[in-house]
């Protein structure tokens, strides 16, 4: 190896420890080899891939995932709720609202955005808003009912599926972002542990809001 195959190593150890592959202690392994032979090679990484660095020597070391509870599911075909949701014309109209003046309604939650694109085709479904903001990668899942736990599988998988593109460079970090008029509390509680930014949007007046209930019921309906 040379010090120009520290990315290389660093993307192929992090594609198998996001798609929880048998490989990863030995994708490991060679990057640890490459660290102690060429360590000044690893300032080519910036710093949202040596967080991730540290979290997955974490990981790998203790035999866990902090991302995930368990092992996932992969599957790239669309369940029967998800092709109910793409041929719901509420659904449809929202997200086109929100889109209108390049996502004005979600900048005051996102920031200044850079590319807004409408189901943006993913390796596990279509993302209903995909946005741009700072070398941000921003996922926003949009739901017209109050979510329920099948939201976390969901986002899960899109976020793999984005993360599985930093090796291209067109973005440093991918965020995940869920706009729904309620969430049940197996749906609100998994969001919180991939940490995916919850939020409350009126369907009708589609104001945007925080959601935050640390305790208590976080079912908010609109």
């Amino acid at each position: 190896m040379t010090p120009a195959d520290t990315e290389t190593l660093y993307f192929r150890l992090y594609c198998s420890y996001l798609l929880q592959s048998q490989d990863v202690r030995d994708n490991y392994d060679m990057l640890t080899d490459q660290y102690q032979n060429y360590p000044e090679s690893f300032k080519s990484l910036n710093r949202y891939e040596l967080l991730r660095l540290k979290q997955m020597q974490d990981d790998i070391l203790n035999n866990r995932h902090t991302l995930f509870s368990g092992p996932i599911s992969l599957d790239t075909e669309t369940p029967e709720w998800a092709k109910i949701e793409q041929n719901d014309r509420k659904h449809n109209d929202i997200c086109m609202s929100l889109a209108r003046h390049k996502g004005a309604l979600l900048q005051p939650s996102i920031g200044p955005i850079d590319l807004i694109n409408l189901e943006h085709p993913s390796r596990f479904g279509s993302i209903d808003i995909y946005v741009l903001s700072n070398r941000i990668c921003y996922i926003i899942e949009i739901k017209t009912k109050p979510a329920t736990h099948h939201i976390v599988g969901q986002m899960i998988k899109y976020y793999i599926g984005e993360c599985l593109k930093l090796n291209m460079k067109v973005f440093d970090d991918v965020k995940l972002v869920t706009l729904c008029p309620g969430y049940d509390q197996t749906a609100y509680r998994g969001l919180q542990n991939i940490g995916a930014k919850t939020l409350l949007m009126n369907t009708k007046t589609l104001e945007i809001s925080l959601l935050d209930h640390p305790s208590g019921d976080p079912s908010v309906h609109s």
